[in-house]
């Protein structure tokens, strides 16, 4: 190697090393496979187009807020505790959006071209515990013609799910979701998320009287241990203040099914309690025969109530399972009453009165049986016939009525508000109808003629 020395009155003078400035590199999440594709073969304009705001929600020309329509669909509903008021799901819900900004772009042609900071709506499920994972699975461009975009998000774990437990078995549940929004967005990366509880930038409308979409669909069979489904009813709720969240609730209508404590729990009390005439048979003086027989169906009674308590929650009240078995041990202990005082009275007097004690102790316990059960079980099977019935009436007429109803929607436009309302009103007839626990309509559930009906009745064929 040669070089040639510095002189001494040049050193002040010395620049430093000028390099070459490195080629530009563009930072990208390496997890999402969507950005390694796109950001792979992503030309100049493509990246320049990436440096607008689209972080922002999209703009609307008339100030109105940003329509948001949505559908949802359940693929899991499992572990109804009735101990824990919990509930296991998969609950999807599925926003569909219009971005102008999307516009036949040209370099905006698929899904993949979409730039990692897009705006999203996003939502918020209120009664979610703390296990329930929220999952963002899909953001996709529909149609780059009219910018409709699509968003998938899916809500899997435990809910809270408080029950009415005063006629348990013979109780019903609305399984209760209910999700808030204060105009919660979020990107497409997951970069940037937040809400504005100053301006309403967007407003939640179902979609009910598509007639290309399901608005709810059960992704499962809809078989669940101990319940049945009878039916959902939906409602979104939009104030007037924006500093108020929008709300969308959306229930589903369960039924306990009470074979399962009839076989289990009220037959076996049942037999322990018939089985205790059997010591009327012993002689009344014998008091010591009679006692150890009934001390032990009420031991066997008490072991049983243990039993019921791990299968309910800790409540302030009697339920009809309580009730039965308190029930028995009330009669067995006027049994033991009853063989002591046989004990104290003569023979003749113990021998004709015995046969009195036991038809009055057995009357007794099937008489209480029937005031116990009796109302709540016939007030189970009359609102389940009820709501059945209802729901067999609304598809009798669904079919006619509600291509009437769509073809006169199509056919003009309402100018105002307050006339689609009431076209709404006076087209329930032709759409599937939830009832709540009174017999009243809870709300709309779908359009028959788009087979979006609320009704599962045919879970059970």
């Amino acid at each position: 190697l040669s070089f040639s020395p510095i002189p001494e009155n040049d050193v002040g003078e010395m620049k430093p090393l000028e390099r070459s400035k490195p080629p530009e590199r563009i930072l990208f999440d390496p997890s999402i496979p969507s950005e390694i594709r796109r950001l792979s073969n992503r030309s100049a304009s493509a990246r320049s187009a990436s440096s607008l705001n689209f972080w922002n929600p999209p703009p609307n020309e008339d100030e109105e807020p940003l329509r948001v329509d949505f559908r949802c669909a359940c693929f899991k509903l499992n572990n109804v505790s009735t101990v824990s008021f919990s509930v296991m799901i998969k609950f999807v819900i599925v926003f569909e959006w219009n971005d102008e900004r999307l516009i036949d772009h040209e370099d905006i042609l698929t899904t993949n071209d979409l730039p990692g900071d897009l705006w999203g709506p996003d939502i918020i499920l209120e009664n979610a515990q703390n296990d329930c994972e929220v999952v963002y699975d899909s953001f996709s461009l529909l149609d780059s013609g009219t910018g409709r975009l699509k968003r998938t998000v899916t809500f899997h774990g435990d809910v809270y799910n408080p029950m009415d437990l005063e006629d348990f078995p013979f109780d019903w549940d609305d399984l209760e979701m209910k999700f808030i929004s204060l105009c919660n967005w979020r990107t497409l990366d997951g970069s940037r998320f937040g809400n504005d509880v100053c301006n309403r930038t967007y407003t939640l409308h179902a979609m009910l009287r598509r007639k290309d979409v399901q608005f709810f669909t059960l992704g499962w069979g809809g078989k669940i241990p101990e319940f049945q489904i009878l039916g959902w009813a939906q409602k979104v709720t939009i104030p007037d203040d924006s500093a108020l969240p929008m709300c969308f609730k959306f229930d589903i209508h369960l039924f306990r099914k009470e074979a399962f404590y009839y076989l289990k729990v009220m037959l076996p009390l049942w037999l322990l309690v018939i089985t205790s005439v059997a010591a009327y048979g012993i002689e009344p003086e014998e008091l010591a025969s009679r006692l150890e027989v009934l001390v032990t169906l009420l031991l066997s009674t008490i072991a049983f109530l243990y039993i019921v308590q791990e299968s309910i929650p800790k409540i302030n009240h009697l339920t009809v399972i309580d009730k039965v078995v308190i029930l028995s041990l009330v009669t067995l202990v006027l049994s033991v009453l009853f063989s002591f005082i046989l004990s104290r009275l003569s023979e003749a007097e113990a021998g004709r009165l015995n046969i009195v004690f036991a038809l009055v102790y057995l009357s007794f316990y099937v008489l209480m049986n029937f005031i116990v059960i009796g109302p709540p079980h016939y007030r189970h099977m009359r609102l389940r016939s009820k709501m059945i019935e209802k729901q067999q009436q609304g598809d009798d007429s669904a079919a006619e009525e509600s291509s009437q109803l769509l073809q006169s929607s199509l056919s003009r436009r309402l100018p105002s508000k307050a006339k689609s309302a009431r076209s709404l009103r006076t087209g329930r007839n032709s759409l599937a109808k939830s009832y709540n626990l009174s017999g009243g309509v809870l709300d709309l559930r779908g359009d028959k003629n788009q087979d979006s009906r609320g009704d599962m009745l045919n879970i059970e064929e």
